[in-house]
């Protein structure tokens, strides 16, 4: 205690001294510590860095997958639609031309039920409709094909 106070024949300073080596090296210990936690602070840092990045990259493509799903799926419900709309379409073509057939051939049993009349003068030629009745009735024929 007297070396401790600074009495006595000089061995407080060798106490003193080695009070002090001895702080000094828990000090370097506590640095090299404090060095070592902030390294892998950092290093734990970088590495949910990295991970983020690529869970960031991961989820950006993600998004483009779904993106691009979205719009392959609206281009597909367009073309159903348009599909869809060239049937009806098709349909009401279908339905013209077989009441357009239909009508031919009830003038055509009209005409066959009617007699001939045997004009007192001469007949004028036949009207060339241009084979338009022909026309029609392959048109009928067609369709009824593609039909079946």
């Amino acid at each position: 205690r007297l070396a401790a106070a600074g009495g006595g024949d000089g061995g407080g300073t060798l106490a003193s001294d080695l009070k002090v080596a001895q702080l000094e090296e828990e000090l370097r210990n506590v640095s090299a510590q404090l060095d070592r936690a902030i390294e892998r602070q950092d290093a734990v840092s970088e590495r949910e860095r990295l991970v983020s990045a690529r869970e960031q990259a991961v989820a950006e493509a993600e998004l483009e997958d779904v993106e691009a799903e979205a719009d392959k799926i609206a281009r597909e419900e367009a073309v159903g639609a348009e599909l869809a709309e060239e049937r009806r379409r098709r349909t009401e073509a279908e339905r013209a031309l077989e009441a357009s057939a239909e009508q031919v051939e009830r003038l055509r049993a009209k005409l066959d039920e009617q007699p001939e009349i045997i004009p007192a003068t001469p007949r004028a030629p036949p009207i060339d409709d241009g084979g338009r009745v022909a026309e029609l009735e392959r048109e009928r024929d067609e369709w009824r094909r593609r039909a079946e």
